[in-house]
């Protein structure tokens, strides 16, 4: 590809010290999505174009590299899209009229999901039964702002196994709390108790990922954003699709969760190397020119200081004996 008519930032040499430099008109060639020469030398105008090479005008625009995201969830960005958010929401009674508000306006949503409450703000821990003054039996998760631990509705919690007459279930590497008063689960989920939860929310056919991964990169691009590397959990085949139908359009860096592997290995084609020979038709995850590729896996050791679920070390003190939850020892 040829650019001509192009503005071109170039910096100047004291850019250690401070942000200088200035746009220059110009024209710049890629070659196999790298750039291969350009210049802004008004004596040096634009080369012969190549035999079958794309020649844009850019028409005096500034044109600069994309960005590139260094850590997102494209599909939970996608899906988020239909969150409901609760950032600055200053008591529970005004989370509880923005939930009720919110389902009102989305009646066909059948797994009602939310975002970005704190218990700071609110002035305590959330519970099942504030949400469930508003959901009318309809399940509903609310995360916290750091993703770590949610608070859920009882027909929620039913749903996932966690209220069925019997005690609370032991997680190991999570939490589910009980209500300091009778002993009941209060609906607050911690760490690798939220799987519990996120198996019930997480049962999407490859139709629904594949919308929900478009809908995100969609996002992306409108921002300028060319580039992620995401952490979507068992979205590999949904992104070869999207690779294979010619609507992928950004560059996928994906890092599947440690428990996927497994599936991956089984997904191969030939002995991977670092999960890089993953492979479907001519989709290529080790081929540096491919859109998506896949060559790290992500796991957690703990939670987050937010959510008090940091695996923090004792102080020293008589009766601190260290807290937080190890997910993984």
């Amino acid at each position: 590809m040829l650019i001509t008519n192009a503005l071109l930032w170039i910096w100047t040499d004291d850019r250690v010290t401070k942000i200088a430099g200035g746009a220059k008109l110009g024209w710049i060639r890629f070659d196999n999505g790298r750039i291969a020469e350009m210049s802004t030398d008004p004596e040096q105008p634009p080369p012969a174009a190549l035999s079958g090479e794309e020649i844009v005008d850019a028409g005096g625009s500034l044109v600069i590299p994309g960005l590139c995201d260094s850590h997102i969830h494209v599909s939970m960005t996608g899906e988020s899209s239909y969150f409901l958010d609760l950032k600055d929401c200053p008591s529970i009674a005004d989370m509880k009229s923005k939930l009720q508000l919110h389902m009102e306006r989305n009646p066909s949503i059948s797994f009602v999901q939310g975002v970005n409450w704190d218990q700071d703000s609110l002035g305590r821990y959330p519970t099942r039964y504030d949400l469930d003054e508003v959901t009318r039996g309809v399940p509903v998760f609310l995360w916290r702002a750091c993703w770590h631990i949610g608070v859920a509705n009882s027909e929620a919690l039913t749903r996932a196994g966690i209220l069925n007459g019997a005690p609370a279930p032991h997680v190991e590497g999570g939490k589910i709390d009980l209500d300091a008063d009778t002993g009941e689960v209060s609906g607050i989920l911690r760490e690798r108790a939220v799987e519990l939860m996120v198996a019930v929310m997480g049962k999407k056919t490859e139709e629904e990922k594949m919308k929900f991964l478009q809908v995100g990169l969609d996002i992306c691009s409108s921002k300028g954003i060319t580039s992620v590397q995401s952490n979507d959990e068992r979205c590999v085949a949904a992104y070869q699709a999207l690779q294979a139908s010619g609507t992928l359009k950004t560059r996928v860096f994906l890092t599947p969760m440690h428990d996927e592997v497994p599936e991956l290995v089984a997904m191969t084609t030939r002995p991977p190397k670092n999960l890089s020979g993953v492979a479907s038709g001519s989709s290529d995850l080790g081929d540096p020119s491919s859109f998506l590729l896949l060559d790290r896996v992500k796991l957690f050791t703990d939670g987050s200081l937010g959510a008090e679920t940091a695996a923090l070390r004792p102080t020293g003190g008589k009766d601190d004996a260290g807290s937080g939850i190890l997910v993984h020892s």
